[in-house]
């Protein structure tokens, strides 16, 4: 099984953030202003993951 089934994605500002997986604690984060991937990680191992993004906007 790939380790990124199973994982939640979401996005925030220009950053896309892909989290978790078949039990593995790597959180990708990708940003979009200056095209480069960065690692982070998760306290503890997850799968099955659910991830949402609440903005504002004053317009």
């Amino acid at each position: 099984m790939s380790p990124r089934t199973l994982s939640a994605a979401t996005s925030v500002g220009t950053k896309a953030i892909i989290a978790g997986g078949y039990y593995t604690d790597v959180v990708d984060i990708y940003d979009d202003t200056t095209g480069t991937w960065s690692v982070a990680a998760l306290s503890v191992p997850r799968s099955q993951l659910t991830a949402t993004t609440v903005g504002f906007s004053d317009l």
